[in-house]
């Protein structure tokens, strides 16, 4: 019952917020149980989808990708026992998979992107070359660091199964919440120490007498808000940068310039 009070009032109440400064203790519960609760939220689609997944890329393995033997030896990967350059193109999404392993000089992925491709996947002898459509963003790992490996095609389907398996779904699913649960943790104690330093800054321009302290154990209490306007903006594909820091930062300005108002409390206590 405390959380839920303490989540509805953390969404608008700046009077409230201003008066949990000193409340340490009961500011760091509240933040871990809804870092707890955003990271369900958050995961639990992607935990519930990982069997279907698996299923659906083991699928897509044995029925779309030819037999090959793959050696990566020394930083740079051999694939043979098909045509290349090899290029696979779902029908749905549009996600482009190529592998050529033979060219002397590598062909960058978008070349074979068409405009309405969610993004693909290149390897290449030397890298292998990622490319999300939806958010921009183009990545490259060299294989050097790699140690020297071996796999072929029948190889391939048997990881997938031994990985599909109910007590191995679980132990990945299980990394991947605790995973997530970090990730959103420290994402956002950042965000609050950084913010919670430029409000005391600010408090001390504007002579609020404000502690830092005091800020960062409001700022647990006030991410509420600003993560769910994260959330939101994830959900129909907003992009926008900083979202969280940003809509944090504007809330906690306002918990220090703000005047703080007089509880009926406070009032019936002055009046005795």
């Amino acid at each position: 019952m405390h959380f839920l009070v303490s989540f509805y009032r953390s969404l608008s109440n700046l009077t409230w917020l201003k008066q949990q400064k000193h409340a340490t203790g009961a500011a760091w519960k509240y933040f871990l149980l809804f870092a707890v609760l955003l990271t369900l939220a958050s995961a639990i689609p992607l935990v519930a989808s990982f069997p279907a997944a698996v299923r659906e890329l083991k699928d897509k393995v044995m029925s779309n990708v030819p037999d090959f033997q793959a050696t990566l030896k020394q930083g740079t990967l051999s694939v043979v026992g098909f045509p290349q350059p090899y290029i696979y193109r779902d029908k749905e999404s549009g996600f482009v998979f190529v592998v050529d392993t033979f060219s002397t000089s590598s062909v960058a992925l978008a070349n074979y992107l068409k405009e309405d491709a969610g993004g693909g996947i290149r390897i290449g002898k030397d890298e292998v070359e990622m490319v999300d459509s939806l958010r921009g963003e183009t990545r490259t790992q060299t294989w050097k660091n790699f140690p020297d490996y071996s796999i072929t095609k029948a190889g391939l389907i048997q990881k997938i199964t031994a990985y599909s398996g109910p007590g191995m779904a679980a132990l990945i699913m299980g990394l991947v919440l605790i995973l997530a649960f970090f990730g959103i943790a420290l994402g956002k104690l950042w965000s609050i120490l950084f913010v919670s330093l430029i409000a005391y800054i600010v408090s001390a321009v504007a002579r609020r007498g404000w502690k830092w302290g005091e800020l960062f154990v409001v700022g647990l209490y006030a991410t509420t808000l600003p993560s769910i306007i994260a959330v939101a903006f994830a959900l129909f594909r907003v992009q926008i940068g900083f979202v969280h820091f940003l809509a944090l930062l504007a809330f906690m300005l306002a918990v220090v310039l703000t005047k703080e108002e007089r509880t009926i409390e406070d009032s019936t206590s002055s009046g005795k």
